[in-house]
């Protein structure tokens, strides 16, 4: 499971970065101007996602529940996906 949710952290992460960290890592920025997109979804477990995933957090609220969302990740993620090959640059 720890890994669906490090690749389900990453995927978020290209659809979704707001911040221009051109040469750092890969997003969507690389694509074009205009394909960024967000998640409510993403938004709503972002740091319970990233306390559980990748970094120690002493706040471990979501925790559990995270545990809970692989699929309504994972079916967030390809309409996400499916969103940007959509408007390919």
């Amino acid at each position: 499971m720890d890994s669906a949710l490090l690749h389900a952290r990453s995927l978020y992460e290209f659809f979704t970065a707001t911040k221009d960290r051109r040469g750092q890592r890969l997003t969507w920025r690389d694509y074009g101007a205009d394909c960024r997109q967000e998640s409510s979804t993403y938004n709503q477990f972002m740091k319970p996602l990233h306390g559980r995933v990748m970094h120690i957090d002493r706040d471990r609220a979501g925790y559990e529940e995270v545990k809970k969302q692989v699929v309504a990740f994972a079916v967030d993620i390809l309409e996400l996906w499916d969103g940007f090959q959509r408007n390919p640059k």
